[in-house]
């Protein structure tokens, strides 16, 4: 428990679900910086009237120790004076959430979420079901000046995560003269829980909340210049509140899982209703405007066939679309994340965690690293990352850790030296029958040195018994390119084509496996 202001740095963990990491309970500032939390409840909570800042620390969360509970949240504020939360990187927690605020919306004493990376925002139970949560909601943060939540990532697997909202707006409000501003962000994967189930409530972005007032509902919402990709249900809706803003957003799903599963809970992209019914005075002045769209909902035709941008009886103030061509394609979907990629490099600005740990500095990497991920294809543990861009690299190698606080490296791969276009690399490992650790280690030609953000993989339960008993490789267009049965040394993946691809691996259990390959 943090009583006294200061700046705090290390590693913390909690394997008790009923224990936060980090507990903040004092008024003086405090700053948490290059800190790894790891735990099975919220990682960092804090009680009333706090000054926090949270940056470049990394939190992953661990399945529950209880029934009937969610994996913990990487930060839990209540009644907060000040929050700044930035350049970090979450994965399967269950998000962030500001309730309530005790700050007077001065520059000193207001709300800022920007340049985080989130993965999978899990609010799964142990023993089956869930609870909603989100990467970010605000709940009851009330008539605040200043409000930024800008240039974050957040991207959730279908069936590896169970988010609602991926950002959630309940009875939250800005102000006439300075409203929430919500912009460039990313957000990829709302679905329900296994996902392909009919039913699902979740979105991008919705403002929310039965509040029976104009001072205690949403309001003074502005949401622009954000991407929303394979988003169930919504992209972003506008549900409750007054003086709402949606405009110069872009809305891309193209209906399917990666395996080519067509998904059953689509249904919009964006709408504006009335969900709790409340008075005229309550709910006006909505608006969603000049927004990009091409959303995926078969069976209907809206504009075309097997779509439906706009929600039917349920846009009347919904004006200026763009409407992307049919069909909206898995493609579309990559396109998005590589105009986010392209907006990042124009706008120098880097997400995620920045600083090496324990370098003290705050320089951005030579490295420019786009995506750094890790799954199981068949029986074997496959790390693979993507660069935008490269100054001067030597090589990289894959560290791996049971804990993630101690790390041994499990391999190298010689770098590109310099590169201004996207490089894709890629290590095999051996499978683990734990939960495992990975970061990347990325050394310069002068030697210095800098780390990845870390990331998890589940255990591979079954690797003493289940294989891989064959793989077929399909274009992003479904087309099969080859069908062959599986080897000791994985799918032969020499010889393609640069593009994306779609490898299925079916196991000796009948499971099946898919994983998006992007070759350069």
């Amino acid at each position: 428990m943090i009583t006294r202001g200061g700046t705090y740095t290390g590693n913390y963990r909690s394997l008790d679900s009923k224990v936060p990491c980090v507990i903040v309970s004092t008024s003086e500032p405090v700053t948490l910086i290059d800190c790894t939390l790891v735990g099975a409840g919220d990682l960092i909570k804090t009680g009333g009237g706090v000054n926090l800042t949270v940056r470049n620390c990394r939190g992953y969360g661990l399945t529950p120790t209880v029934d009937n509970r969610t994996r913990g949240r990487f930060l839990d504020a209540y009644q907060a004076k000040q929050l700044i939360v930035e350049h970090n990187y979450m994965e399967h927690t269950a998000g962030m959430v500001v309730n309530r605020w005790s700050g007077n919306g001065s520059a000193q004493q207001t709300l800022t979420v920007r340049y985080n990376q989130g993965l999978n925002c899990d609010g799964r139970y142990r023993n089956g079901g869930k609870e909603t949560r989100s990467f970010v909601q605000l709940n009851t943060v009330q008539q605040l000046a200043g409000i930024d939540i800008s240039y974050n990532e957040f991207r959730n697997e279908p069936n590896e995560s169970a988010v609602e909202d991926n950002i959630n707006f309940y009875n939250s409000s800005g102000t006439a003269q300075s409203p929430i501003k919500v912009h460039d962000n990313y957000v990829e994967g709302a679905y329900p829980y296994p996902a392909t189930e009919p039913s699902f409530h979740g979105t991008g972005l919705t403002t929310d909340g039965d509040g029976s007032t104009p001072t205690t509902t949403a309001a003074y919402i502005e949401a622009y210049q954000n991407q929303f990709v394979s988003t169930c249900n919504a992209a972003m809706n506008i549900a409750a509140g007054h003086h709402i803003r949606f405009y110069n957003n872009r809305m891309v799903t193209d209906g399917l899982l990666p395996d080519g599963t067509k998904l059953k809970a689509t249904y919009a992209a964006t709408a504006v209703f009335n969900y709790y019914k409340k008075d005229a005075a309550t709910f006006n002045n909505n608006t969603i405007s000049n927004n990009t769209i091409g959303y995926v909902k078969w069976g209907y035709n809206s504009p075309y066939k097997d779509r439906q941008d706009l929600s039917t009886g349920s846009c009347a103030t919904c004006t200026g679309t763009t409407h992307l061509p049919n069909p909206v394609t898995p493609a579309m979907e990559q396109d998005e994340w590589s105009l986010w990629q392209q907006k990042l490099l124009q706008q120098q600005v880097s997400v995620g965690v920045l600083r090496a740990t324990g370098s003290g500095g705050g320089t951005v990497l030579p490295v420019t690293l786009a995506r750094f991920e890790s799954k199981y294809i068949g029986a074997r543990l496959l790390a693979t990352w993507t660069t935008a861009q490269e100054l001067n690299s030597s090589y990289f190698e894959v560290q791996q850790s049971t804990t993630g606080l101690e790390f041994s490296a499990a391999g190298h791969v010689q770098a590109a030296g310099n590169s201004t276009s996207a490089r894709t690399y890629s290590l095999a490992l051996p499978p683990s029958v734990e939960r495992v650790y990975l970061r990347l280690k990325m050394v310069d030609t002068d030697s210095s040195v800098r780390y990845s953000e870390v990331i998890s993989c589940q255990s591979f339960a079954g690797a003493t018994a289940v294989r891989a008993s064959e793989h077929t490789l399909y274009s992003l267009a479904g087309e099969q390119l080859w069908h062959r049965p599986a080897s000791e040394d994985g799918p032969d993946l020499h010889n393609l084509r640069p593009g994306i691809y779609v490898l299925r691996t079916r196991q000796t259990d009948g499971s099946q496996v898919s994983e998006k390959i992007l070759i350069q």
